[in-house]
């Protein structure tokens, strides 16, 4: 038998749902639109992963020490496009989170209704986390594209006569990888949501998904063969940073990392998240639609909780959950628990609110008369960056052929941005094994013969000092950044490395 045909949608209903979505649409421009004129006022200088990105962006290549390409790759885009300045840098955040939202939105309405996927749009949107990585470009923001763009193919991908979009599922998991290893949980998500869902596990007896992995495993094959050329250093580095040596259990870092993802998920969102898995896990599983969601949000969430628990994890290393968690939350106070739709708009506003508060802070303090220090400035280690280049750029003026020699990765990186003109750099490196970036490309013994101005927060470097035949302290740096607090580094001039 042929199957019956859809009945015709009224009018009225489609209209309303127009405008529903259109609504959706305009607060998540909106909020684009304010993000990308408050980063075009270029407020903080860069933050040190970001001016690292950075300068593996002046070197475009399939691996990097700690992370695969994709950062370089986008930031390199940006900055020819937009210039080579911190906004540059940083568009990318605030334009790839608008088009997450706008998925969030079109995976909500394809699973419930168009209310629920407005909803779910405009909360993505307004997240916390994402509020703060719309101001800074790191690794996260391909990876979530990504991911999200991966979880609409495979619904997409499911529906009858539409097999072509395992394509879709395959192109987005391989430039995932190609963002952040982590997408490998996509991957995992997608085999637990197969195989526990009753009307479609059969699709794994069948060649799409594994066509799929094949695709996906192709694009990101560039990134493991470059690995393998280079000793598997992102690899090793990523297994350096779970850090599951010495004591194995954590409770503390563990209750840490659980109270974190309130900051991170919003204090209404994750506590309702919370209730759902504990207390209705039973219904999400019954349900397919619900069930697609949790088993996309809820592995990242629990995988960085055990890492949190036998060592240590960062509150937006399950950033991915929160994708899939959007929609969750928002259809169960829809269609599940409609007596909390209320906590909807609450959240909402509790989120734009605290968003507004961390846009302005600097210019509320100021406003308040508040004199800000070190503890009460969450973004201290932002400032002085552009000023320690400057007066950087003027020592190297003075000192004409000198190579910059710097003992950290984070001053490294910042010089290179803001030292204008860029400068020749070296990294002094202590280590049989290089511990970065920097160490692994640049060689003090190319730089041997050369004159070397060593930039150092430590004002006796003897160890470093007594491997040049000649050493002479030609100037202090202090950069003020509060009035009781200033970074301070020492100058030496250097000749005759000995080896």
């Amino acid at each position: 038998m042929s199957p019956s045909a859809p009945s015709a949608v009224p009018a009225r209903a489609v209209t309303a749902d127009a405008r529903v979505a259109s609504r959706a649409a305009m607060f998540i421009l909106a909020v684009t639109v304010f993000r990308l004129m408050w980063l075009a006022r270029e407020p903080y200088p860069l933050y040190g992963d970001e001016a690292q990105y950075w300068t593996w962006a002046q070197a475009l290549d399939w691996g990097y020490y700690s992370k695969p390409p994709l950062i370089a790759w986008l930031i390199a885009i940006t900055t020819n496009l937009v210039g080579d300045t911190e906004f540059g840098v940083r568009v990318a955040a605030p334009v790839c989170h608008a088009i997450i939202a706008l998925i969030v939105a079109e995976l909500g309405r394809r699973l419930f209704d168009a209310r629920t996927g407005a909803w779910s749009g405009a909360l993505y949107v307004a997240l916390p986390a994402v509020s703060l990585s719309s101001t800074v470009m790191s690794t996260d923001v391909p990876l979530l594209l990504f991911w999200a763009i991966g979880v609409l193919c495979l619904k997409r991908a499911l529906d009858p006569g539409s097999e072509k979009w395992w394509m879709g599922v395959g192109l987005a998991l391989g430039l995932g990888l190609l963002s952040k290893y982590s997408m490998a949980i996509f991957a995992l998500s997608a085999a637990l949501y197969l195989a526990l869902s009753p009307p479609h596990h059969a699709v794994l007896r069948t060649r799409w998904p594994y066509l799929a992995l094949a695709l996906g495993l192709a694009i990101y094959a560039p990134n493991l063969i470059w690995n393998f050329a280079h000793d598997f250093l992102s690899y090793r580095h990523t297994g350096d940073n779970a850090n599951l040596t010495g004591d194995l259990l954590h409770p503390v870092k563990l209750a840490e990392f659980i109270g974190g993802q309130f900051g991170v998920f919003g204090p209404i969102p994750f506590a309702l998240l919370l209730f759902l898995v504990a207390a209705r896990i039973g219904r999400l599983y019954r349900d397919d639609r619900f069930w697609l969601l949790t088993a996309f949000a809820l592995p990242p969430l629990a995988l960085v909780a055990i890492e949190a628990l036998l060592s240590r994890a960062n509150a937006n290393w399950a950033a991915a959950s929160y994708v899939t968690a959007s929609v969750l939350v928002v259809a169960c106070c829809r269609q599940m628990l409609p007596n909390l739709r209320v906590l909807l708009p609450i959240a909402l506003g509790l989120h734009v609110a605290a968003a507004g508060v961390m846009y302005g802070y600097h210019d509320l303090a100021r406003l308040a008369g508040i004199e800000l220090t070190r503890k009460t400035d969450p973004f201290h280690r932002l400032r002085g960056w552009d000023h320690l280049g400057r007066a950087i750029a003027g020592q190297l003026a003075q000192h004409p052929g000198f190579v910059l020699m710097t003992d950290d990765r984070m001053l490294f990186a910042e010089l290179a941005f803001y030292v204008r003109p860029r400068p020749t750099q070296v990294a002094w490196t202590w280590k049989e094994r290089a511990t970065d970036q920097y160490q692994m490309t640049t060689d003090i013994i190319e730089y041997g013969n050369r004159p070397i101005l060593y930039l150092t927060t430590n004002p006796n470097p003897a160890d470093v000092l007594a491997r040049f035949r000649e050493t002479a302290l030609v100037g202090n740096v202090t950069i003020p950044l509060y009035r009781d607090d200033a970074r301070h580094y020492s100058i030496f001039a250097l000749q005759g490395f000995k080896g």
